[in-house]
């Protein structure tokens, strides 16, 4: 069966908005749940709040936050770090996507006698193909293939998303106030 590359990259990018939908909806949730302020200090820092989880982005900018309003980092209320470490890759994905950044690499020989070509590799991208090919959810390196295609297949959009679906039921389950 052929990938549907042109349709993978939309995967990732709904996976990350549905977990910041549930981190901002949850956020918020608790927030109002702290009542009703009459201070005019109170009713600022409130508002402040508000704002500040409006403007966050990113798994490592909600986990800071999610500390700030329940106490605890998202990623310790879950208490699933393989779990963590899926949504914190997502991310990248999404970031290196979202932003358009080219895959960074160069081959350079090395000065000493005998050597082999060796490649440099950085940035987004590679901590998403070192987690990837940690998953077995790559087969070969970019340095093999030639572009990035292969990071689009079918499998690791429907990884991404299990692991968003995960991730929300989870959070959902422990940090939402009661009603």
């Amino acid at each position: 069966m052929e990938n549907n590359v042109t349709l993978a990259p939309l995967a990732f990018l709904a996976s990350a908005c549905f977990i910041e939908g549930n981190f901002e909806r949850i956020l918020i949730k608790n927030i109002n749940a702290s009542g009703e302020h009459t201070l005019p200090l109170y009713k600022r820092l409130i508002d402040d709040l508000r704002l500040r989880v409006a403007k966050t982005t990113g798994s490592e900018g909600y986990d800071e936050v999610f500390a700030l309003v329940l106490g605890k980092k998202a990623n310790e209320s879950i208490g699933d770090q393989a779990l963590w470490e899926n949504i914190k890759t997502l991310f990248y994905f999404r970031n290196v996507i979202a932003h358009g950044r080219a895959v960074g690499y160069k081959l350079y020989f090395p000065p000493a006698v005998g050597g082999f070509w060796e490649e440099e590799f950085s940035g987004g991208y590679k901590k998403v193909e070192d987690f990837l090919l940690k998953k077995s959810l790559l087969e070969s390196r970019h340095i093999e293939e030639g572009s990035n295609w292969h990071y689009f297949s079918d499998e690791v959009a429907d990884f991404f998303w299990s692991a968003a679906s995960s991730f929300v039921e989870k959070l959902n389950k422990l940090a939402l106030p009661s009603t």
